[in-house]
Order: C-alpha cells, then structure tokens, then sequence
C-alpha cells in the first residue's frame, strides 16, 4: 500500500486575483489516531492577519469525492483574531489508505477565491510494520519569538550578526519610532539624531557597529553609525538624504546619498569619508550591502538599451551581474564568499520575478514555491542559506532555500500552533538564526531559531542531552547558569517549557 505524509501545514494558492486573500495560512490535523476503527476526524484551523473580514458563504471541505461544508461563518460573521477559528470535520470510519482533501473559502467582495489541497493517512488497526503504518509527521526545526516593543505596539527586525544581536526598529509609548538593538531579550533604544525625532536601525556588523537612518515623519533622511552608544552623522554626498543600509566589521558602510540637486547614488563611507560608487551608465545607483572585504553590491540604472542593474562593486570597479532573461535585476545582499543574491526579472516578461543567487560569472534562478509566480532573495548566510518571499501580486510566501533541498516554505519549518502570519524575513546569520517582522498581537519583529538539543555534539540528541537540559532547566525570569546558555534553545533569556517542547522535538533516542 502506498503511504503519504500527512501535510500539517499547508499554504493557500490565491486562484484569482479578484481582490485580497483574507485568510493567511490554514492548518489541517488528525484529532486522535488514525486507524480503520476509530472515527477519524480533522480539525481546520483557519489563520487571517486582518480582522475584522466577511466571507459570505461557508466553506466547502471535499475527501475523496465527498462535499462537507464548514459552517464557520454562520451569517457571514466576522474572522476575529489569528488562531480563533476552529473547526472538526467528522468523517466517520475510513479503510486504511491515503486520502486527499481540498478546502474551498468562496470569493466575496472582500477576498479572492482561495484552495488548499493536501493528504492525510489512516493505519491498519494492529499494523506493526513500516509497510503498513503511516510516515510519522516531520518535526518542527524552527523555534519563533516576538522580540517586544519600545513601549508601543509594533516593531521590525532587519539584521542579525553572528553572536544574535538584532536591530530595526519600534515604536515608543509616544508613538515614536526609534532604532533599537536586542541582545539576550533585552531590546535597548538606540535614540537618534538631534533634532530628528525618529530613526530605524538597518544593520549590524560582528563589531557591533550599527548603521540606519534619523528622520521626521519618513521625510529627509540623515544616515548614522552608531557604536558604544555614540551615534554620529555620516553625512552626504552635497545634498541633503542620505540612507545607510549596510555595515562590515571594519565599519565600512554603505547606501545611498543624493548629488546635487537631488539624484540618488551608491556610497562606500569610511573613516569619515563617503565616496561615490558611481553607475553601471545610468544617473542613479543604490547600494544595500558589503562585506569584510569591501566588496558591495546593489543596483543601478543602465545606459540605453542595455539589461540588468543588478552589481557587484570591488575596488573600484562597478560590475553588471545581467538577469535572468529579462530587462531589469536588483542585488540585496552578498556573503563573504562573494555569493550575491537578490531579483531578477526573467524573459516571459510581464514582470515575472525570480530569486536568484550569483556566483563565479553565473546568474542562478532559485524559482518559486508552488502557487507563487514571483519571488525575491533578501539575504544570504555563509553557509549558501537565502531568505525571501514568494509573491503572487496580493500575498507573500516566506521561504528559506539552501541547494540541497532547495525552496521551502518558512512557516513549515514552525509548529502548527505558533501564533504567528505574514512573516517576512529579512536578514539571516551562520547559525541560521532568521530575523524579520510578522504579525503576533500586532505587527512585530520575531527571532527564528533552529532546534538544535545536540549539546554534546556527538550526532544524537539522547538521554545524555536530556541529563543536560534537566541540570539547566530553571523556570521564567530565573538567571541562565554558567555553560546553560545553549539550553536556551529559543534565544528567549529563560530556560523554560518552551525550551523543553523544542527539545522534546528534537529528541531522537539512543
């Protein structure tokens, strides 16, 4: 007998572009064991980011050829808040086989008809054998944490460096919005500068020198580097807007700063000193990141007739990295092995998109995720791991792509109950440690961390890991022991349950 996975999570592909996807995620589970004399029963959970929404008509659930519909909005009542919505579909005793489902939310004036489909699997009752028993459901290999607020209600995260201090930035209780750093789940205002009331953090080196820009009201910008709580102007190229998004070690940064009068082009800072980088022929150029050897990449316009934008700047030489078929492309981020990766536009046209990573001469498509036309790399990690986002015009699809298995989706990497949606992802280290922003009780910067319960490092998570995790185990607010800090699986600042449910996760015997 063929057996399939059950999909414990699974993403909704907008079949129309009528107006909004309301719903973000749907969840599908067995409630109970699944065998040929239990009834078996699923249990839908419905996810939307934005509340309230009205869908009309319930929703339909079909299994094999049977229609069930799901009356969970019962008059067009509203969807509340994310998580609220369950529902149990009883279907009675079934044959041991693999079955398939597809869930239908109908259009209304206010979202766009949307289906999942997806399997689930029923064991022979007594079966003791691989062949006829049912694959055990992968666990989750992520952990996720909200990283909190100044004091207001909303908060982004845009960089990471290696030892898991993040910046971005968040609102204060006066409804401000100033550049945070978070380190050891303490997020620490980084303020701005006189006399501009806001600011937001863009990245963070291994030194610890932070880089971003002062505002008022998301008008004129001054970039800043701010280090040992000193923040100093960068200052501009003549004309007063200057953005700073990236930053090495050696505390070199670059952006962006207006020529006179008020043209945007790529800059290299250093030592007090900010340098054109010039274009690929075009008036305009951008730069989004550098590395510990100075290498930056970014995107420019072109001269006439030529393709792409996409560079790759070193020693004074602005190079074109071409596309992907198509007219245009943009570079984002670039490791230290001079991995580059971004968009690129492919050669259908009609501004399909596609990620890309570049590398020895060579443009690299990453494609799509399945039900998701276009997609955008925006950060790499030494170990060849790229963050982006799916997008299909209306929603976008988190991923996480690495060659060996190539694109997967971020939030299957999560457990189901995980009260997160609308994650983006923007920046990620070695360790794999992803930082973005999504929407938990509000808009919010999150931290997603690997499992990992190996602490001795012998391959295998097992009793002699859980011996360890037992002595470390505390309770929340309690302080970290010395040698406990990688028990502390979710980077939260207590070893907790939390951290007992993730290593629970990753245990795997002897």
């Amino acid at each position: 007998m063929t057996r399939c996975l059950f999909n414990s999570v699974l993403i909704i592909a907008v079949l129309s572009n009528v107006s909004a996807a309301c719903i973000d995620r749907v969840i599908v589970r067995p409630t109970g064991i699944l065998t040929t004399v239990d009834p078996v029963a699923l249990e839908i959970q419905l996810v939307t980011p934005t509340s309230p929404t009205h869908l009309v008509q319930p929703t339909e659930v079909v299994v094999q050829g049977n229609k069930i519909l799901i009356d969970v909005y019962v008059d067009g009542g509203p969807i509340d808040t994310p998580g609220s919505l369950v529902e149990t579909v009883d279907l009675g005793t079934l044959p041991a086989e693999t079955y398939t489902y597809t869930i239908t939310q109908h259009p209304t004036k206010d979202c766009s008809l949307q289906t999942v489909t997806g399997k689930f699997c029923v064991d022979e009752v007594g079966c003791k054998s691989e062949a006829c028993r049912c694959p055990v459901p992968p666990n989750p290999s992520y952990v996720i944490i909200d990283l909190g607020t100044l004091g207001g209600n909303t908060s982004v995260a845009l960089g990471i460096n290696e030892s898991g201090q993040v910046v971005g930035s968040a609102d204060t209780p006066q409804g401000l919005r100033h550049a945070y750093l978070w380190e050891a789940a303490v997020m620490i205002d980084l303020g701005t500068l006189p006399p501009e009331p806001q600011s937001e953090a863009w990245d963070i080196s291994e030194a610890g020198h932070v880089v971003g820009i002062a505002t008022a009201d998301g008008g004129i910008a001054r970039g800043f580097m701010w280090q040992d709580g000193t923040m100093i102007d960068l200052g501009n190229l003549g004309a007063a807007n200057t953005h700073a998004f990236g930053v090495n070690e050696f505390g070199q940064v670059v952006g962006f700063s207006w020529l006179p009068p008020s043209e945007p082009r790529a800059f290299l800072w250093e030592d007090g000193v900010m340098s054109d980088l010039g274009t690929l022929g075009g008036a305009s150029s951008n730069a989004w990141d550098v590395n510990s050897v100075g290498q930056v990449v970014g995107s420019s316009t072109l001269s006439p007739g030529e393709q792409g934008g996409a560079f790759l700047w070193e020693n004074g030489v602005m190079t074109n990295l071409g596309t992907l078929g198509g007219p245009t492309s943009w570079a984002s981020g670039i490791n230290e092995l001079g991995q580059v990766v971004g968009q690129a536009e492919r050669s259908e046209g009609g501004l399909v998109l596609h990620a890309f990573i570049w590398e020895r001469n060579e443009m690299i498509d990453l494609g799509a995720l399945g039900g998701y036309e276009s997609s955008r790399a925006e950060a790499i990690n030494n170990q060849g791991e790229v963050v982006g986002s799916g997008s299909n015009g209306t929603t976008d699809q988190p991923f996480l792509y690495h060659g060996d298995v190539g694109l997967r989706d971020l939030r299957d990497l999560l457990w189901v109950d995980v009260d997160w949606s609308a994650l983006s992802p923007r920046a990620i280290n070695d360790a794999g440690q992803i930082v973005g922003s999504g929407r938990h009780q509000g808009p919010r910067a999150f931290l997603m961390t690997p499992i990992d319960g190996d602490f001795d490092d012998d391959g295998d998570t097992d009793m002699a890991d859980f011996a360890s995790f037992q002595i470390c185990l505390a309770g929340p607010g309690e302080p970290i022991g010395p040698g406990c800090e990688t028990s502390d699986i979710d980077r939260d600042g207590d070893i907790d349950l939390d951290d007992f449910q993730a290593f629970g996760w990753a245990f795997t015997g002897p």
